[in-house]
C-alpha cells in the first residue's frame, strides 16, 4: 500500500474516533420527553446557565375544564455569566408548551385543561443540546405546583313548590359541576319573556315570591361558580286565579222541620278540586257545638 493512501486512511480512522468520543460524551438519562413542541429537539436552543428560574405562578389554585389558565414565570439573568442570551421551554403536564426569550426576567404563558384531573406545572430550562441525540444539559426544574381542575357546570335546573300554582310559591335550585362556592342571580319577569319588566329578583340559592296577579311568568337563574363559569335555566310559572267558594241555601229564613239544602260553588285556584268540608253549628259562632258536617258540595239538613 502506497503513502498517500495509508494518510487517507489514518485520517479517516481519526475522524470516526472523534465521532464515537463525541456520543460518549452524551448523558445516558437524557430526558427525550423534554423537547420543544411539535417540531422536535431542534426547539432546545441555547439557554445557557446564567439563567435560573425563581418562581412559577398562576392567579388561582382551582379551574374549569375549557378555561384558559395564565401562568408567570419569573428568572434570574445574568448577562455576565451567560454566553449565549436566554430561552425557556415550558413544561405542563409533560407537555413542551412554549419558549421565550428571557431579557426582562418575567414572561407568561397559558394553558388549556381539557379534562377534570389534577395538573401539575413546572418549567424547565436546556441550554445545551445535541441535534442528533437530545438534551445534552440543562439547569434543572423550576419549583412545581399543583392545580385542580373540575368539570364545568354541567346543569342548573330549577324547582318550584307548585306548577301551575296560586298567588304564594317558592323555588329551589339544584346545580351539578363546576367549583364552589357559587352565586346566585335569580330574576322573575311579569310575563314570559325576559322583554317583560322584572318584578323581582334574588342572590340566594333559593326564594319565596308571592304573586299578585293569574298569569304566566319567566323565572330564569344564572349560577356561577368561583373560576367564573356560568350556566343559566329558566322555566314558566303558570299562575292561576286566587280560590273563590259562596255558599247557598234552598231557604233563609226556613221553619222547623223544613229540608234546607246548602250547595257550594267553586271558582280558581289549580287543578281540580279534591275535597270540600262542611259544618254546621248550634249558633252563630264556631266554639258552638256541632250540629252536623259533611264532606260534598252539597248537602241537607233538617232543623227540628
Amino acid at each position: 500500500m502506497d503513502k498517500k493512501k495509508l494518510i487517507a486512511y489514518a485520517f479517516v480512522l481519526i475522524m470516526l474516533v472523534r465521532g464515537f468520543a463525541a456520543l460518549a460524551s452524551v448523558p445516558s438519562s437524557q430526558p427525550e420527553n423534554e423537547t420543544g413542541s411539535g417540531s422536535g429537539i431542534s426547539e432546545c436552543v441555547n439557554v445557557d446557565s446564567g439563567i435560573v428560574i425563581s418562581t412559577i405562578s398562576v392567579p388561582h389554585s382551582t379551574y374549569d375544564v375549557g378555561q384558559t389558565i395564565p401562568f408567570t414565570v419569573s428568572t434570574t439573568y445574568n448577562p455576565d455569566s451567560a454566553s449565549e442570551g436566554g430561552h425557556i421551554y415550558a413544561y405542563v403536564d409533560g407537555s413542551c408548551k412554549d419558549g421565550w426569550n428571557l431579557a426582562t426576567g418575567t414572561e407568561t404563558f397559558t394553558y388549556t385543561p381539557t379534562s377534570d384531573s389534577s395538573v401539575t406545572f413546572y418549567v424547565h430550562a436546556c441550554y445545551a443540546f445535541d441535534a442528533g441525540h437530545g438534551i445534552v444539559d440543562d439547569t434543572g426544574n423550576s419549583p412545581t405546583g399543583t392545580i385542580t381542575v373540575n368539570s364545568n357546570i354541567s346543569s342548573v335546573s330549577i324547582s318550584a313548590s307548585h306548577n301551575p300554582a296560586d298567588a304564594g310559591q317558592s323555588f329551589s335550585s339544584s346545580i351539578s359541576g363546576g367549583t364552589s362556592p357559587y352565586t346566585y342571580s335569580w330574576t322573575i319577569y311579569n310575563g314570559d319573556s325576559t322583554s317583560d319588566s322584572s318584578l323581582a329578583t334574588s342572590s340566594s340559592s333559593s326564594f319565596s315570591y308571592t304573586f299578585g296577579s293569574s298569569g304566566y311568568y319567566l323565572v330564569t337563574l344564572s349560577v356561577t361558580d368561583a373560576t367564573g363559569d356560568t350556566y343559566s335555566n329558566s322555566m314558566t310559572e303558570t299562575v292561576d286565579p286566587a280560590l273563590s267558594l259562596s255558599l247557598s241555601e234552598t231557604h233563609n229564613p226556613s221553619d222547623l222541620g223544613q229540608s234546607i239544602t246548602y250547595d257550594s260553588s267553586v271558582s280558581g285556584g289549580s287543578g281540580t278540586y279534591s275535597s270540600y268540608s262542611y259544618v254546621l253549628y248550634n249558633g252563630t259562632s264556631t266554639s258552638d257545638g256541632e250540629l252536623a258536617s259533611g264532606s260534598t258540595s252539597s248537602f241537607s239538613y233538617t232543623y227540628d
